[in-house]
């Protein structure tokens, strides 16, 4: 990504939350708006952005910004992990790998980040962005944290 493009008024941000969930948030700089989207599995998730890379955005002017399971800090203090959760977590970490790859194919400018209290009640959410979301909408709300306000 070249670093004027850091600057450009026009730059769409993009959050991914992956997960068997997956959030979608679209931060548009210059309009300041906030628009989030959750699906029921990654798959869907990338058709639908994959669509309007197609249809309706520039991809010189989006950064993908990839909440990567690759990247949480080791912590020796869970030795005892439950099995379910560990399972769950190597799911993310390939939907993190999966979302890093069609970055790499559809030469899309991204980052990848290491997974962040980014975690916000829906009262929080709405005081901060004026959205309402629900509780079971956690996903978009992840995302919709990652990229708000850049």
């Amino acid at each position: 990504m070249s670093s004027n493009s850091l600057n450009n008024p026009n730059m769409i941000y993009i959050g991914i939350d992956p997960g068997s969930n997956t959030g979608i948030a679209f931060w548009n700089k210059s309009k300041k708006e906030l628009r989030l989207h959750q699906f029921k599995n990654h798959c869907t998730g990338m058709l639908f952005l994959y669509n309007l890379l197609l249809t309706s955005i520039d991809a010189k002017e989006v950064k993908l910004i990839i909440e990567d399971a690759r990247k949480a800090k080791k912590r020796p203090d869970l030795k005892k992990v439950n099995a379910g959760k560990a399972q769950g977590v190597g799911y993310v970490k390939a939907y993190s790998k999966d979302w890093e790859a069609f970055c790499k194919l559809q030469k899309v400018p991204y980052e990848l980040r290491a997974p962040a209290n980014t975690k916000a009640s829906p009262e929080y959410f709405e005081k901060l962005t004026g959205m309402k979301t629900t509780k079971t909408q956690s996903h978009m709300r992840d995302a919709g944290m990652m990229v708000y306000g850049r």
